[in-house]
Formats: structure tokens, sequence, C-alpha cells
């Protein structure tokens, strides 16, 4: 056995060493890393001791242990012992002292990504060259003499004056408006532009709607009959008076000149009466809308998001690194979409200094923006820097260019540079191997829908069925959530919707929040997303929080070979580093729509599920948009569902026959479940009962159990602590459980809460029993029920599986512990949640509606158990009060 080996082998032993320890001993905390020296503190003044490299790659950092001294120095005596015996049968020669003190890779320090951050040079303020002056370009109002724009609604527009507010003198002012009429997305404004021959990239609306719930306003800007820039959408809050809802249209700094048009539209869920009574085009300075150093933000450029920063021409950004020996330097440029003229170059120089010496510089250039549609996306840089000897030293980035070559645009040359990080790669795998964790969540997958399911084998799932068999098949595992945002919020934070304060899909995750992916990245991992449903990007989501890279579109489904596809370049452009990889896949959700070979292969060959001869048994109302004409719905759509889950599994197998997905950690889940009819609710996830709730999930890790099934009640949110032990970080702080104490001490089983969609529902799981309440009046979707507040339902899961009959008559007292619990846990959250204002667009919205998210007429209400204002002020005669609280 050669020493490389031996020493690989020698810290693995360290490593299980460490586990058991913990395990036994509360209290021990023991931190492993790389080739760095052992710090021993037996008694309150610290003692380093440095091995001088004898150790190799031996992977120990300091040993924290608690009171009496005696143990301190035991376990420190023992590893000091075990690391002179290898140093001395490793025949190393030690006479070269501390310069020896590299790992089996030949690198410095610990393998992963130590994560860094642009600043600003030392002496510069936030100013650049970017001309900081707000310039008012142009405005437009109605008169007397009528609008100076186009107007239309379904509901029609009408030319008004009106009294609004008072002017300087308290005197009340005489607007002139327009008024626009009806539901939807129909109300517009379209305003000509000819004549305007200066850029802008801000709009000012000045508008009133008379809803509670307000409208979404944005704007595009046309050229040639075509959209050349959009802005996200911005709330007009409802019942407020006039007021400026501001709109952000960088897209028009791409452009040759400005647009010829401006379109306003405004989106609302109930009939509205807008006025609108000016728009004012604005000029303001371009690197506003570029994430900041102070601020990084996950920008899109090509087909995905990175943690990025704004970078001009002629304001150079430094990082620090303090010690730059066997790494290489890694980051990314990008052209900024919508705000590169064609033509511009992606140019830029690095600059390696120590000191006021030069040590080392490159150029990357990366050519020119085709046209003005198509900057350039994600384009990786490195520099090694392993032959620059140890040491501190500073980076200087400058992008090059000026306006633009041969004329002026107006517009900086600019372009967004991702986060940058000091990679140390491990050069031989075999021997220094480097941890994979994967994550996988499969959107709207019912727990019965895995191969190795209990009952019917309703699909054939041979990747996932070889997973479960490979690790633990968790076949009681509830989610949190019967909703896709508030669901994954949920998983990747540990805290509960409850706490989260997210409850429905269109608002973000604050940026309070600690992430799963924030732990691994601070741990050195190489971390990814790849998200396949449009409000799971960034903007909309607030997700991307510790993610390096973040794929998925803001504007469309993404199919699973996509998907995977991207997962599987993404890890394999880590090789030599630890990776932490999230991949979402969204192909069980409806419409429903396998591709061949897979479409059709549960449903009758000879039957035609559009066969017009046909009476559906469903009423139309619900059958949803995109399976209008089917008229066997019931059993076509459960078909289709089935067959989309085969073919996520077929495209799913790529990635978990990767080798180092093979050999690493692997867990696999849902967000939610889905209805074919149970309790009268049809292709939609409403509800919080097993079919919305019970979801797969298989987990696999080196060393751990195989061919191991337990019906143990498990939740999905404890999935991200149990990775973050199973993975050696113990001592991160993140909520959850470790699932592992389903196998070692399954007879602890804690209650399961709920909480529905906009917190209209809540649940209790406990000991077989499922108890569900409503938390104000309400319908589900594509069900014909409506649900009165304090409506109370009990199942007997045990017994009834599918929670198929209530027998809450038969179960009162029962029924009303539970139910009282239930309501002390709903009242007995903490905080202020983690919701933040998410990025939205028509479009999107749109996309949601066709996917089954429309929303609510009124907002999400967080005060989850509210008798008085829920029900309407009639709590007191409600027979659900009298028989719960009398």
């Amino acid at each position: 056995m050669d020493a490389r080996r031996a020493s690989a082998l020698l810290a693995r032993a360290f490593t299980g060493i460490e586990r058991r320890i913990h395990r036994a001993w509360k209290g021990l905390r023991l931190n492993i890393g790389l080739r760095v020296p052992v710090k021993i503190d037996p008694v309150a003044t610290p003692l380093t001791l440095d091995l001088f490299g004898t150790l190799s790659s031996l992977r120990i950092l300091r040993f924290d242990l608690p009171r009496p001294a005696w143990s301190r120095i035991a376990v420190s005596a023992l590893l000091l012992g075990t690391a002179c015996a290898w140093s001395a049968c490793s025949g190393r020669d030690d006479s070269r002292g501390s310069t020896g003190d590299s790992n089996a890779s030949g690198s410095s320090g610990p393998i992963g990504l130590q994560s860094l951050a642009w600043r600003r040079p030392v002496g510069a303020d936030s100013a650049t060259n970017d001309a900081p002056e707000t310039v008012v370009v142009a405005t437009f109002r109605p008169d007397r003499e009528g609008a100076p724009w186009r107007s239309s609604a379904p509901g029609g527009t009408e030319d008004v004056e009106f009294l609004a507010g008072r002017d300087a003198d308290g005197k009340k002012r005489l607007v002139h408006g327009t008024v626009l009429e009806g539901q939807g997305s129909g109300k517009r404004l379209e305003i000509d532009l000819n004549g305007i021959d200066e850029r802008f990239n801000e709009v000012i609306v000045e508008a009133q709607t008379f809803t509670r719930r307000g409208e979404l306003v944005t704007v595009r800007a046309r050229s040639g009959g075509k959209i050349v820039a959009s802005s996200a959408g911005a709330k007009l809050n409802g019942a407020s008076g006039l007021q400026p809802v501001v709109l952000s249209l960088p897209g028009t700094g791409g452009l040759q000149g400005p647009p010829e048009s401006l379109s306003v539209l405004f989106t609302g869920n109930k009939d509205d009466r807008i006025v609108v009574t000016s728009v004012t085009l604005l000029r303001r300075e371009w690197s506003r809308y570029l994430p900041s150093v102070e601020s990084p933000g996950h920008r899109l450029s090509g087909d995905h998001y990175r943690e990025s920063v704004g970078l001009l021409a002629g304001s150079p950004l430094e990082i620090d690194i303090p010690d730059i020996a066997g790494g290489t330097l890694e980051f990314s440029l990008a052209q900024v979409p919508g705000m590169t003229p064609a033509g511009q170059r992606l140019s830029a120089r690095v600059t390696v200094r120590r000191g006021d010496r030069e040590i080392a510089s490159e150029t990357f250039d990366f050519g020119a923006a085709a046209s003005e549609s198509e900057a350039l996306g994600w384009h990786d840089c490195r520099m090694d820097l392993s032959s620059q000897g140890a040491g501190p030293a500073v980076v200087s980035l400058e992008l090059l260019g000026s306006d633009l070559a041969g004329g002026g645009t107006g517009v900086p040359t600019l372009s967004l540079v991702s986060t940058p990080a000091l990679a140390i790669r491990s050069q031989d795998p075999e021997i220094e191997p480097v941890p994979t964790v994967v994550l996988i969540t499969s959107d709207t997958h019912r727990a019965d829908h895995i191969g190795l399911s209990e009952g019917a084998k309703l699909v054939f799932t041979p990747a996932l069925d070889e997973l479960g068999l490979a690790g633990v098949n968790f076949l009681n595992c509830y989610s949190s959530t019967n909703v896709t945002s508030p669901s994954h919020a949920a998983l990747l934070t540990g805290m509960h919707p409850r706490d989260t304060r997210i409850v429905t899909n269109d608002v973000r995750l604050s940026e309070r929040a600690n992430t799963l992916a924030e732990h691994f990245q601070d741990a050195g991992y190489a971390t990814f997303a790849v998200t396949s449903a449009p409000h799971l990007v960034d903007p909309t989501s607030g997700f991307g929080q510790g993610f390096r890279r973040m794929g998925g579109s803001a504007l469309e489904v993404r199919d699973a070979a996509v998907s995977v596809a991207q997962a599987r370049d993404w890890m394999r452009s880590a090789e030599g580093l630890p990776v932490f990889l999230w991949l979402h896949l969204f192909d069980a959700h409806d419409p429903y729509a396998p591709p061949e070979p897979f479409s059709g292969r549960y449903y009758p060959e000879d039957e035609d599920p559009r066969d017009p001869t046909r009476e559906s048994s469903l009423s139309a109302d619900l059958i949803p948009a995109w399976g209008k004409g089917v008229t066997d719905p019931e059993t076509f759509f459960r078909a289709e569902y089935r067959a989309e889950i085969d073919y996520l599994d077929s495209e799913l197998a790529r990635l978990l026959d990767e080798p180092r997905v093979r050999a690493g950690i692997t867990a696999f889940t849902a967000d939610h479940g889905e209805n074919f009819g149970e309790h009268q609710i049809w292709f939609s996830h409403g509800g919080l009962y097993p079919s919305t709730l019970h979801i797969p999930l298989l987990m696999r890790w080196p060393g751990g159990p195989t061919h191991l099934k337990t019906n143990v009640p498990v939740r999905q949110i404890d999935v991200g602590r149990t990775l973050l032990n199973l993975a050696g970080l113990d001592a991160v702080d993140h909520p959850g459980r470790d699932l592992r104490w389903a196998i070692d001490e399954p007879t602890l089983t804690n209650p399961r809460f709920f909480l529905s969609v906009r917190g209209v529902e809540a649940g209790v799981e406990a000991d077989g029993w499922l108890l569900n309440l409503s938390l104000d009046d309400h319908g589900l979707l594509r069900s014909e029920k409506r649900r009165p507040f304090g409506r109370v339902e009990l199942f007997h899961l045990a017994e009834d599986p599918e929670a198929a009959v209530d027998v809450l008559q038969e179960n009162l007292p029962r029924a009303r512990k539970m139910r009282a619990r239930l309501i002390e846990w709903l009242t007995s959250g903490e905080g202020s949640g983690l919701a933040a204002e998410s990025e939205t667009s028509e479009e999107l919205v749109a996309l949601l509606a066709e996917l089954g998210y429309s929303g609510s007429d009124e907002e999400a209400s967080t005060d989850w158990w509210d008798p008085e204002t829920r029900s309407g002020g009639a709590w007191e005669t409600s027979p659900w009060r009298l028989l719960f609280e009398d």
C-alpha cells in the first residue's frame, strides 16, 4: 500500500471515530478538514501543535472537547500518537519542516471552493462613470382635449375629470384621467413614442384602483411591431387613492435608439375600475439595475442564473485572497440581456498583485454580441495561481471597452461578474474522494407512484427502485403543505410554512433565511440548483440563495431531459470539488402530457380519450382548460400522469448512474401529491389528505443500510438536516431532525402538522389519526364543495389509509383534543416569517393560472387562527363552534 492511499484510509478511519464519539459523547465537537495543524486545547490557554505536513491528507483540524481536562488530553494524545506512528511508517522525510505541508493532491489547503467577494478599490466610493442624474424624458397626461394614448378594456374605457387631492396651496386639484373597466389582463394603454429621441429606462404610472387586492402593472416597449423590452410587474395597491407605480425598463439599453411605442398593462383577478392620470418616462443611471457589491443577486444570462454583481468599464473591482497557494481563481463573465448593444465585446483584464508588485495578469476576451437580442451568456474564467507561491494577494478585474466602438449609445459598457472563488481540486478522486450530495424533488409526485410502493404497481420506475433498494425507503413521509413554493421553502430552510409564512407561489423567500445551499457553500461545496418550473427561479422564489448557479426558465416549464442534462453537465464541470446539487422536476404536474413513446402506455389502445360519442362523467367546470375535449378524463388523465412518472424516471436514470452520484449521498422526494377524485377533488392538489401530503422519500448514503423499508411517520421538512449530518456538517445550525432516528429509535414519533395553500386549512397527524381544520370559508380548485370556517374532519389512517371515511362523530373526544392541539400549534409560531416580495410579470401570472395557481381575490392571511375575522363575524353562531367550544 502506498503512502497516499494509506493516508486516505487513515483519514476515513478518523472520520468514523469522529462519528462514533459524537454520538456517544454529547457536547463533543470534532471539526474535520484538510491539512491544517492539529489544535489541542487541554487547558484554558490553547496550545497549537504543528505536525509539519506529516499527516499528508489526514483530515484533522481541531478538537474542542468538553471538560474534564483529562479527557481532552487523552483524546489529543491518542491522535498525536497515531499521527506520529503514521509519520514514522510512511517513510516521509520531514526535514523540510513546515514547507512540506501540501496534501496528497499537490494542492494547498482544504479541497473545495473558498468563496470570495468583490469590493471596490480602496479609496473608491460607490460612484461610477455612469451619469447619476435623473432626467425626465417625457410626461403624458390627458387634458380637456383628450388623452395622449389609446386605451382598451373588457368593460370599456372613458376619459374623465375629477377632483383628487390638493395642490401646494391647499386647493382641490382637478385631474384628467382615463378609466379602464373589466377583469383580467385586457386593460391597457398604448402610447406612441414618435418624436421621443432620448433613451429612457424607467416608467412611472400614476393610477388608482378601487378593489382591496389591487392590480399588477407592467410595461412593454415595442419597435418594428415586436416587444423589445418588458418590465417586471409592480403592485398598484387597492383603495389607496392616486399613487405612482415605478417600473424599471433597463432592456431599452440594448436598443440602437428609443423604442417606437409603449404599452401599459393592468392585470387583476376581479372586475375592477382603474383610472390612469399620467405616464412619465425617466432616464436614470444604468448601473442601478445591476446587483451591487454590497448586495449580490442572481441574474439570468444565457440559459441560467448566477450569483453576481455589476461591472462597468472604468470602474474596476477587487478581491482580497488570504492565501493563493495551490488554488485556481474562478469566476464568470456575462453580458447583460437587454442592456448590451450589438457589437459590444465581452472583454476583461485580471491583474494579481502582492504589495506593489504585479505577479500575474491575464486578459479574457469572449467576442461580441451578434445583435441587441443576443447578449453573450455566462463564460467561465479560470486563472491558475498555484505557481505564485503562498501568501496573500489582491486581484483586480477591469472591464475593457467604452460606450460602443464606432458610436455612442449613451449606455456604458457593463457586464455581470459572478461571485468569485478560490478552487482547490482533488487531483485523484479515487485516493482523495470528494463528497457529492444530491437532492431531487419531483413536483406533484404521489407516494403510491413509485415501483417500490406498497400495493398495486402503478408505474415502472427502475431507476428510483434501484435507489430505494440501495438505501432506505421511507414509506410514511408527509409534506408540510400542498403547494410547490411553500413546500420547497420549508425543505430548503427546515422551517414549517407556519413559520416561514410563505403559503403561496408568488411570495419570495427573504434574504434573511438560512438555507441548505448556504450551509453547503460555506463548507466549500460547489452548489447547483436546476429547476423546471418558472415560479422556482430566484427572482420569483428567492431560492437561489447559496447556489452558485441556478438553471430554469422564468416563463416556461422545462422538460426532465433538459433539466437532467444541465445537472449532469454542471456536476462534471465541478470534477475534483465537493458538490451539492438540487434538481427539481415538473413532469408529473399537469397537464399530464408525456412524450412518445410514454404517452398512452397506460390507456387502452382501442379507446379514444376524446371520443365525442362518449358522455363525460365529470361536469365541464371540473375539467381543466388544458384537457378540454377529453371525454374520459377520470381514466385518461390518471393514465397519462402515470406515464409522466415513467418518463421522468427514464431521464433521472442518467443522473443516478453518474459514478460520483452512485458513490455519494442522494435523496429523492416530492413537494406534494395530486388528487384524482379523492374527496371529489379532481386533477389538482387542494386539501390536506394523503393524496396530497403523502409523498415518496428514498435516501442512499455511503455506509448506510440497504434494502430497508420503514413505515415510521417522518417529515419531508427534515431531509435538509439529515443531508447535512450525513455530509459531516452536524455542527451547522439548521432546523430539523436527522431522519436516521426512524431507523435507530422508531418509537420516538412526534405529531406532524400541515398548512395548506393560502393558509385556509390546517391539519395534524398523530398516532395514526388525521384531523383537518378549515381556517377560512373557501373553495378548492376543481371541487364543487365549499368548506366553511371551523369545519373539522377526522380520519383513522391506521384503518383507512386513503382518508376516505370521516369518523368525526364517532370520535368526538379524540377530535376535540387533536383540534385543541392543532390550534395551540397554529398560534404558537414566533417571528415575522421569511416572506418577501417577488418579481413577477403578466406572462408569469398567466402561466401560473394555466397551471392551476390562479390565487385568490384576497391576500393570504398569516393570522392562522382568527375566528372573528375569518368567519365574517358569524363564529358565535357557527355549528362548529357549538360542537367544539361549548
